[in-house]
């Protein structure tokens, strides 16, 4: 969950502050239009583009490869959402959260679900480290991991070779 917060912050082809800014320009807002959850088993990252424009697909096709295989974690991205990851987390923690953490302490038993869920837990997020999370980035973060999907109103044949140019020959991060 801390990546997919960090994934706003700052990667190749858009410096920290660069990435919202950029999709507002272009008419989408950020939460609505810009948007991504974490779950047990998956990170999905979400763009509604306002059109199906090749140059905005393009774009869009970028950051989401920036994504998969170049974030940068800066020490100052990381304590700017370390704070907000918390603050996120103890939101969650109403009545209904805390029933569920003790009903799936019980229902799975020796698995991770059990342990913590995926936003973290207060310590490992008040703890981690830079590297840390660039090797939990570089360990999970790779190319037979991930699926891009790419819905809209347009023809397949202008953007399969925008897949194929920014996902087709990626690499996983060493």
């Amino acid at each position: 969950h801390f990546i997919e917060h960090l994934a706003f912050n700052g990667s190749e082809h858009f410096p920290p502050g660069t990435l919202v800014p950029y999709f507002e320009s272009i008419g989408m807002e950020f939460g609505g239009d810009l948007n991504a959850f974490t779950s047990f088993d998956q990170t999905v990252y979400l763009l509604f583009l306002p059109d199906t424009a090749v140059p905005q697909v393009e774009k869009a096709l970028t950051v989401m490869s920036d994504y998969a295989f170049r974030l940068a974690f800066s020490n100052p991205e990381i304590e700017k959402e370390r704070g907000i990851v918390l603050s996120e987390r103890r939101d969650r923690m109403s009545l209904q959260d805390r029933l569920r953490d003790q009903l799936f302490e019980k229902l799975f038993a020796g698995s991770r679900l059990a342990e913590r869920l995926p936003i973290g837990t207060e310590q490992v997020i008040s703890g981690v480290s830079r590297l840390a999370i660039d090797k939990y980035y570089r360990t999970w973060y790779r190319p037979e991991r991930i699926t891009v999907l790419l819905v809209g109103d347009a023809p397949a044949d202008a953007y399969v070779p925008l897949i194929e140019k920014w996902f087709g020959e990626a690499k996983a991060a060493t």
